[in-house]
């Protein structure tokens, strides 16, 4: 993610989130490539592709990420008995700008998967407004402080086992 400006550019790939607050509300600035994706279901098979356990190949749990050659420049058999190298997991990313509105944007929560897993974007951005203003509001409260709520709430309270990596960014506008 990048700030400059006025301008918000997400560039995502793989299964972790980034959330804005704006208005109190949950605005996602990325969306999550996992296996269960329906969209990403039909590009995998129509190549030849399968899920299965929730996992490309029944081995990764995500669609788009950088690295895991095992799921890319795989070899297969056509039906017209061809051998063919297919990229089930593609390193293409979304990359998604958006515009801060200094009025309405309040913070943003980037995290891994294992915050959401536990959490559904609108209670993370509602979890996290509670603990700015329980201590004084935006302004008053240090993001990194909120950010340890959510992880500790989601590995201790929602009991998640997962990687959990929690970043909160203040935009500066105060709750």
């Amino acid at each position: 993610m990048l700030i400059i400006g006025t301008q918000i550019i997400c560039i995502n790939l793989g299964d972790a989130r980034a959330v804005l607050s704006r208005s109190g509300k949950s605005y996602e600035l990325s969306v999550d490539y996992k296996a269960s994706r329906k969209d990403e279901q039909e590009r995998i098979k129509a190549q030849g592709g399968y899920i299965v356990f929730g996992r490309v190949l029944g081995r990764l749990a995500v669609t788009r990420a950088f690295g895991d050659f095992e799921c890319k420049q795989v070899k297969i058999q056509t039906d017209a008995g061809l051998t063919v190298e297919r990229d089930f997991v593609l390193c293409e990313p979304e990359i998604r700008v958006t515009t801060v509105n200094a009025f309405t944007d309040d913070f943003l929560v980037l995290a891994s998967d294992g915050l959401y897993d536990r959490f559904s974007s609108a209670e993370c951005i509602k979890f996290a407004t509670k603990h700015f203003l329980k201590q004084g509001g935006l302004t008053e409260q240090d993001p990194q402080v909120v950010a340890r709520y959510l992880v500790k709430e989601a590995l201790n309270q929602r009991v998640n086992s997962d990687n959990t990596t929690v970043i909160v960014v203040a935009l500066g506008k105060g709750l």
